[in-house]
Order: structure tokens, then sequence, then C-alpha cells
């Protein structure tokens, strides 16, 4: 016998207590009055307590009456445990006698109480009184009236009921019902008896159920739809089950939805917006641009463009002020690129700095550039972070529908492709996809991925160029060189990627992988040579990195993290970086300093301009561009020849010592001797090498250091 279909209401033989169970099933609950029988639980709609809960299982327990209280046993009789098993006031039990108060867990989101009551004070309904306030009747047996086709109601002893359950006869005459706890359900009433299902609710609604009914009448099985309604002037979801009875009877039960619709609701918002700035996310924006190159292709009058918008520079934003900082600024940039726009048009964040824009409906071309200017003149008006004033920019691609699309991918690739095209111009442009700049802006793309991945899977390694010194031919130090170990090209120069490192905003985590591997590197030298290495390694520093504010910190961490001392590290800067900022550099210097890091100026006599403020920089060593050095002619009479004497002067007159880069023959040794150049560095001396001979090198000059002592 199912709870569902209902159980004869047995009022004699009854213990003084009987017993109810308090249902409370994800948003619902039911109070169930037991009677002394068996009942199954579970998610299968045939058992007598069904839960719809997903941690329920199909069979999940069983009520047993069992010496005047109920026995719990977990799982199917004679069958497997359930999938969550059955907890009693917080212990997991396999079976257990009921007492009043027990507290049951079937999963997180179902739960039941038992509770003890003594006969007389279960609820009682008296028709004869309350027949005239209609929406108080829970039930109404039907043999008590005087009707024509006398049929015995489907009785329901579930006095707290989440649906409004009617039985009609096969004609579709209702012939009892239930009505709902539900205070948003319809109510109804005696005077629904022995009416049609189209006589008591909306047209529509009822034409609805009756298409499903004649379904049961076919198949007696269930049927289960969703159907919507105006009900006391709101809009009523409702889940709707139309179940087989005997005699052609069927069931209908109606639950309210409107909770979950709202919880589904929300759910796709979620799925669909950016959290941080609430516009469409790339999955809604791609669905959209969908409709659109469909409409395109069945409609030639329709045009539509997509605009790709990335941020210039927001990398620097994030790391100098802050995430925090970075999230205002593109909660204010998507403020900026909705007041650009039509209501009917859309934009969406694609992720990290990245916006796009669909524009739809539009004429020409000239609509979308139009869209572009205004964009790029509103996104450069200044943002006040963190005290500072910014002024961002944006490189903008354009993509037409001037042909027919055959898929979203094609456009939003194109729009991908100008916009790369407008950032590799020089940035905050925008640019318009041509088929010819595909070629170019692929094989970008390429090495964008390309590099990505190399990060990803640690592909860069570091090759240590040795420095001597000119007097002695002592090893006093090793340049930190990067290179790329590309796996079909083999071991790459900088000057394969490093450009294109820096447009893709990824010379950042190149200088970190260079700083921990250095650092790593140097803690292993200390550990086999002691902290006092004879040598020291110079490592280059992007201009990218030198004005992050989180240097000194990340120096300071890596310090602390390898125990290395600081003395063996030398930064190299180029002299066009510290010429970017040169006040700011020179604070950035002084902190260095106080960690106990020394810098040496790289490329020193490009710029020239420097050379004013080289007394307040606590500079090492200036690295004179190898330029020069290869300039230099057999009697060494040129302008080049010049400017290394005036370079090593200047430095020497202010305490500073001097590397000459570059040098590739002894001629250049010759020259630079003469000159009383200090250290150098080049192929004459050695190239680049693996950790293994730069092993052999320091320990070969170790033993000469000990030998000459």
């Amino acid at each position: 016998m199912k709870l569902n279909q209902g159980k004869s209401c047995q009022t004699t033989h009854m213990n003084p207590s009987d017993f109810m169970i308090i249902v409370k099933d994800g948003f619902n609950q039911k109070s169930i009055y037991l009677e002394r029988s068996f009942y199954s639980i579970g998610r299968d709609r045939d058992r007598d307590i069904h839960l719809s809960c997903q941690g329920v299982s199909r069979y999940h327990a069983s009520l047993m009456w069992l010496n005047n209280s109920y026995l719990i046993t977990d799982g199917e009789p004679g069958g497997g445990p359930s999938k969550n098993g059955v907890t009693i006031n917080g212990k997991k039990i396999k079976s257990k006698i009921l007492k009043s108060g027990d507290k049951i867990t079937f999963c997180k989101g179902a739960y039941g109480e038992v509770k003890a009551f003594h006969f007389n004070e279960k609820p009682k309904k008296s028709i004869a009184s309350e027949k005239t306030e209609i929406e108080s009747i829970n039930f109404i047996d039907f043999k008590k009236f005087n009707l024509k086709n006398n049929l015995t109601p489907d009785l329901n002893l579930m006095s707290e009921h989440p649906d409004l359950s009617i039985r009609t006869d096969s004609e579709g005459r209702i012939i009892s019902f239930q009505n709902s706890i539900d205070k948003n359900l319809p109510k109804l009433s005696t005077k629904h008896l022995n009416k049609l299902i189209s006589e008591c609710f909306p047209v529509k609604f009822s034409l609805c159920i009756l298409s499903h009914y004649r379904e049961v009448e076919k198949t007696q099985s269930l049927e289960t739809f969703e159907y919507s309604f105006t009900y006391k002037n709101q809009v009523l979801y409702c889940e709707i089950r139309i179940s087989p009875n005997e005699n052609g009877c069927q069931t209908i039960f109606i639950r309210n939805i409107n909770e979950r619709k709202a919880v589904e609701k929300q759910l796709l918002i979620k799925a669909n917006h950016d959290d941080l700035t609430r516009l469409p996310n790339r999955n809604f924006f791609m669905e959209k641009t969908a409709c659109s190159v469909i409409l395109r292709q069945r409609d030639e009058r329709y045009h539509f463009a997509v605009i790709f918008i990335d941020l210039d520079r927001f990398k620097i934003v994030n790391d100098s002020l802050g995430h925090l900082a970075g999230d205002r600024l593109l909660i204010e940039i998507s403020s900026r690129l909705k007041d650009c726009l039509r209501p009917q048009d859309i934009v969406a964040r694609l992720g990290g700095d990245e916006f796009g824009i669909l524009l739809h409906d539009i004429q020409t071309i000239d609509d979308a550039t139009e869209v572009a200017e205004r964009i790029q003149e509103k996104i450069s008006l200044p943002v006040v972070l963190e005290g500072r004033e910014i002024f961002p920019s944006a490189s903008i691609g354009i993509a037409f529908s001037n042909f027919v699309y055959n898929s979203v991918e094609e456009i939003i690739k194109d729009a991908d492709i100008a916009m790369y095209q407008a950032k590799y111009s020089g940035r905050a442009k925008y640019a318009v996809f041509e088929p010819e700049q595909a070629n170019q802006s692929l094989e970008f793309l390429r090495l964008d991925s390309a590099l990505k991945r190399a990060i990803e899977r640690q592909e860069f390694k570091l090759l240590y160029q040795p420095i001597f010194e000119f007097k002695t031919q002592k090893l006093i130090g090793l340049e930190a060189l990067i290179r790329w170990s590309h796996p079909q090209e083999g071991l790459l120069e900088p000057s394969h990627f490093l450009k294109h490192a820096e447009d893709a905003g990824l010379t950042d985590l190149i200088s970190q992988l260079t700083l921990q591997e250095s650092f790593r590197q140097i803690k292993e030298w200390e550990s086999h040579f002691g902290n006092d290495l004879p040598i020291f390694l110079s490592i280059n520093i992007s201009k990218c990195q030198f004005f992050n504010s989180d240097l000194i910190n990340l120096l300071r961490n890596l310090i602390e993290q390898y125990q290395v001392n600081a003395s063996n590290i030398k930064l190299e800067i180029t002299e066009a970086t510290l010429m970017e900022d040169i006040q700011i550099a020179i604070n950035i210097a002084r902190c260095l300093d106080n960690l106990g890091i020394k810098f040496l100026i790289d490329d020193f006599g490009t710029g020239y301009s420097s050379l004013n403020y080289l007394h307040d920089l606590p500079i090492d060593a200036l690295k004179i561009d190898q330029s020069f050095i290869s300039g230099i002619e057999i009697d060494g009479i040129n302008a080049g020849v010049t400017i290394i004497q005036s370079i090593i002067g200047l430095a020497h007159n202010l305490g500073i010592e001097v590397i000459a880069e570059g040098i590739e023959c002894a001629r250049h040794v010759a020259w630079l001797k003469a000159f009383k150049c200090d250290y150098g560095q080049g192929f004459y001396f050695g190239k680049p090498m693996t950790t293994e001979n730069v092993d052999c090198l320091i320990e070969s000059n170790f033993r000469a250091c000990i030998k000459a002592h």
C-alpha cells in the first residue's frame, strides 16, 4: 500500500499514543501520521514516503511497526545499504527502535523528526462547520455528498501536504481533493466536486492537463511536467504530476515551484555573468554572437560587428597598486563601456582584462569604428586608484560581417587577430580585420601560445657567461642568461622571444622564473664552496619588474627562502630603464642596497644622459655596451674608443668599476687593458655555459685562489 495513493484511516484498536514523522525534504516540509504498518522510504516515486533530494537512495530505508513502536532499518530489507546511510541523533545506524524526539538524517537536505502524540490530540476537521470557509478545507470525502457517481474518495492521511492533490474520474470530473498548506496555490471547496477540471482552472492550464491526462490513460504511467499561469495577480510556476489509479481514475498533484524557479534564475544569472563586473561572461557572449551569425546567414541585409578590447599594461597596475586596485579599474572600465553602447548591444567580460562587444544590427563598418573611437576616448579618461592618477588605454580589434561567417568561432578569431594587430602597432589603437592580417597575426598568436606553454612546462633554462679580471685573469663573476629550450627549434636566445613576451605581458613571469632559478643555483654553489663565494652572479631585470612594487619583497623572500649571502647577487638594469623615471630608480636602488644587493648598469653609453645621476646611485659597476667594444680599430683611433676611455675615466673617478662586454679577440683585451678597464666578458673568455661546466670552472678558480695564498 503506497502512501501517495492513501491509506485507510483505522480509528479502532489504537494505542493511547501514536506516531508521526515530520519530513524536511529540500525546500519542502510535511508531517506524516503513521499507522501500524510497513513504510518504504526512498527517491523512487512508488515509495510510501517519497524524498526527492538527490542524496537519497532509490530505496533508502524502511519503517516497521514492532513492539508498540517503529523500527527503522537502513537500506532495502534483504538488500544492500543506502548510499549515504541513516543517522539518528548524529550516529549512523543499521537499525534502531525510534523514540519521540529522534532526529533522522537521510542525506544533506533530507531530514526527519519523530513525534509521539495521544490519539485524541490528532487534529480533526469538521466539514459541516467549515465548508463555507473553502480555504480551510483539507480533505473532502465525496461519499458524504449526494453526487451521482458515488465513487469512493482517495483518502490521504498527510495533514500537511505541499501539493494540491485532486482525484478525477475517467471523464475528468473532480471526485476528491486535498488542499495544500501552500497559501499561494489555488484552494478547492465542496462546490468544485463533480465538476470538470476545465470548469475549475484556466482554459489553457486545463487543456495542458487534459493532454497529459490522455497520455496517462494510454501508458498507465506517471506523467510529470511544468506549467505556469497567473494566479492572484502573480505568475505561479507549478510542477504537475498525473498518476494513474484504478477504474480509469487519475490523481493530479500540483506543487508550487516558484522558489525553485527563483533559485534556478539566480543560478542562470551566475552561470552567465561575471561576479566582479556583473557583465555577461564569455559563455553568454558566445551564445548571443552565435545567434547573430545564424541571423546573418539567413538574411543578407542583417549586419553586425564583434569588438575585442584588451587593456594595455593592466598587469603593471595589478603589480604596482595591488589586485584590489586592479579590480576597481575593471569595474570602472566596465561602466564606461556600457555608457558607449545602445541598449540592444552586448558588452561582456571575456576574462582577465579582456572585453567583448556585440554590435547588433548595424549598417556599415563605420558604425563599428565610431564606437571604437568613442570607447578609446572614454577609456583614456584618468582614474584615481590608491591616491594615484592612472591613464588607461586599450587595444581594440573589430570584425565586421561583410561576408557570411560559417561559425561564431570564425568571427571571434578574426576580432582577436585584429586586436593583436592593434596592440602590435603600438597600443591605444584600434584595427579592423583584413584577410591579409591573418598570417602575421596567426604567427603572433602561435608564438604567444607557445610562450605560455613554455612557462607552464618550465622550458626556460639558464646559462652562465664568465666575467674575468683583466689584471689577474681570475674569474670574478657570472652573468645568468636565459634561453628557451624549444621542443622543435632547440635552444633559442632572448632576441627570438623577449620582444614578443613583452608585448604579450609575459616578461614578469619569465623574470620571476629567472630570479627563482638564480637564487636556487647560488644556494647550491654556496653549499658546495661556502657562503664567501669567490664570485658573484649578475641577474638581468626587465623594466617592468624593476618598477614593480613587489620587487623588493620578492628579493627579500628569496633571500630568506634560500638563505643566501645577498652580497653574492648583483642585478643588471639597463641605462634606458633607469632613465624611465630616475627618481623612482634611485629609491629602488637604495632599497636594494639596504638588502645587501648591489646593481650594475647594463648597456652603458647608449643613453649617456644618466651621467649626472651616477653619484646618487649605489652602483657597483658599469657595463660598457658591446657595440663600442666591437668598434675598436687596430690602431684604437675612433669615436668609440674615445667614448670607452671617457666612461672608464668617469667611473673610476666616482669609485665605480667597469666591465666590458662583447670581447671576442685578443686585440680587444689588449686595448681594454691599456684603457685600465677592470673586467671583461665575451666569447674570448668563454661562451655561456651549463652549470656542470661552471662548477668545473669555479672549482679550478677556487683551487688557484687557495694555491696563490
